[in-house]
């Protein structure tokens, strides 16, 4: 039986996702009002004081999640380290010259050489060059038709 928050999303597909391209929440996150924001900012040295305090608790789930707070905010949040990756980057002019690229970052995780990660980062940089080569071909094909018109 459908609930009448199903019932309100009807564009939904079966699986429970929106369809691509429509928004779930199309009004977006609500505004915040001013008069809200002053209040927290009111309240703001107390709250953080009464985390402080939670430090100290005897559930350790409670007592590490207030020092993560507390470091948070004293310091932000914690950035992954970036590192340098070397490797043989050949020129790229060639949908080939990209798939011989994606080859080679790969054999090097494979061997330890750099993380999934740095791959995932690195094919991303890779389907940008292969996004500008056939844009590139396709404006080429355009002006060459384009030419060959009346």
């Amino acid at each position: 039986m459908a609930t009448s928050e199903q019932d309100n999303n009807r564009s939904q597909t079966n699986g429970g996702q929106f369809p691509k391209g429509e928004s779930g929440n199309p009004g977006g996150r609500p505004a915040i009002t001013s008069e809200v924001k002053e209040l927290a900012r009111q309240n703001a040295a107390k709250a953080f004081e009464r985390i402080v305090k939670l430090m100290d608790d005897k559930n350790p789930r409670i007592a590490l999640a207030a020092a993560s707070a507390v470091l948070d905010r004293a310091y932000g949040k914690p950035v992954p380290e970036q590192r340098i990756v070397a490797f043989k980057a050949t020129p790229i002019g060639s949908a080939k010259d990209i798939a011989s690229a994606v080859s080679s970052l790969m054999a090097a995780t494979a061997n330890g050489e750099m993380t999934v990660s740095d791959l995932r980062d690195l094919a991303g940089v890779l389907e940008l060059q292969r996004k500008a080569l056939e844009t590139q071909e396709i404006e080429q094909r355009l002006q060459k038709l384009e030419a060959g018109l009346p």
